[in-house]
């Protein structure tokens, strides 16, 4: 099956050309890249066209990465897309193949990779990757984690179901939840990896926390409706 893939990125120019050149080690290479920048000023454009990748600036404020996404996929061509972020380098030759495998059931419509840390990252990063992304292939047929630094979707679907651009946060995992509800199922591929040096948390940060708290309190509206008064 063909796939393209949809980058996101603000700023990357140091992680580009490793990005660039897990890309081009794949064995199934892709059809398009997708480059959606949202501002860069340190050189990151200027690597997006000497490597021919497809460019578009996103500078819409405020940021929303939804749209970013909705976006990048709408220029897309291929039958599947992977989404990558730009820091994200995937971590073998077989990661493209081992996520396009799991396709060949119609029913899935989306499988996301392990991240897994460098050795800068910090302790905390270190601590949540080897904490939610294991060894064990998962499938998601309920109450799905998702994760799109590094997925691949079917565009059918996200055709079926955009990335909901009233949310601005874990736009993934509530994409996911829609997407089950309609019979679909997501798979947890930990065969296709890369290493994510920030992490999930970006490590303490509490602007990013607040932001992504404020979203999961509408994805998880049920499990907080009767928290107790502290």
């Amino acid at each position: 099956m063909n796939y393209d893939i949809v980058i996101r990125c603000f700023n990357e120019a140091h992680w580009l050309e490793k990005t660039h050149k897990a890309i081009n080690l794949q064995k199934s290479r892709p059809n398009k890249i997708v480059f959606v920048d949202s501002g860069s000023n340190d050189g990151s454009i200027r690597l997006a066209k000497k490597f021919n990748w497809h460019i578009i600036n996103y500078e819409e404020k405020p940021f929303n990465y939804s749209k970013s996404l909705n976006i990048g996929i709408s220029n897309s061509e291929s039958d599947l897309v992977m989404i990558l972020s730009a820091h994200c380098i995937i971590t073998n030759e077989l990661g493209a193949i081992n996520m396009i495998k799991e396709f060949k059931d119609d029913k899935i419509a989306a499988v996301f990779g392990r991240q897994l840390p460098t050795q800068n990252s910090t302790s905390h990063d270190v601590r949540d990757l080897l904490t939610v992304f294991g060894r064990e292939r998962l499938v998601y047929s309920v109450y799905p984690f998702f994760h799109n630094a590094f997925a691949m979707i079917r565009k059918n679907c996200w055709r079926i179901k955009n990335f909901n651009e009233k949310v601005n946060g874990i736009e993934d995992r509530i994409w996911a939840r829609e997407i089950t509800q309609l019979g679909y199922n997501v798979i947890y591929q930990p065969n296709a990896a890369v290493y994510h040096e920030h992490g999930l948390n970006h490590g303490t940060s509490k602007k990013r926390a607040d932001r992504v708290v404020k979203a999961l309190k509408i994805l998880h509206e049920d499990d907080c409706i009767n928290w107790p008064n502290h």
